[in-house]
């Protein structure tokens, strides 16, 4: 049996979640097998370990202060922005290959493919005014900065 294995079966047996036939495996190999129960107890207590853990979480004034460096900012923007190129990318090569493929082929029936061609419009048309609406109420947003 491979070591992934074994570590698997042991994750499994601590957190019971094996069936009756691997449960009756581990038992019959911790029976056996001294280093086994050994490598048993070490996981054993390295799930005790990593419950008694706590997180620290950092304060309001500390995500403040965090947001407020410009390079966060500017970080986070970046990003935001080459997501939205990426994402742009997968649409646009999408819609390509759907014209082209789906709504100019000839062997398609003609209502299906109106039908397909009326919905990703509608589905474009929508984005695209829900998109501008967001834009246009970030602007005058009066409660953007309030807090629950």
């Amino acid at each position: 049996m491979r070591r992934d294995d074994l570590d698997e079966l042991l994750m499994g047996y601590l957190d019971g979640e094996l069936d009756e036939e691997r449960r009756a495996l581990v038992e019959r190999r911790l029976a056996e097998d001294p280093a086994f129960r050994r490598e048993l107890e070490e996981y054993r207590r390295l799930a005790e370990m990593t419950e008694e853990i706590d997180f620290i979480e950092p304060t309001e004034t500390e995500w403040r202060a965090h947001w407020n460096h410009i390079y966060n900012r500017l970080e986070r923007g970046a990003a935001w922005i080459l997501l939205s190129l990426g994402a742009l990318c997968f649409v646009l090569y999408g819609l390509w290959h759907l014209i082209r493929d789906f709504l100019l082929d000839p062997r398609r029936d003609l209502l299906l493919r109106l039908g397909t061609g009326a919905a990703a419009a509608g589905a474009a048309v929508l984005a695209v005014s829900v998109i501008r609406e967001r834009l246009r109420l970030r602007r005058v947003d009066r409660y953007e900065e309030v807090e629950l």
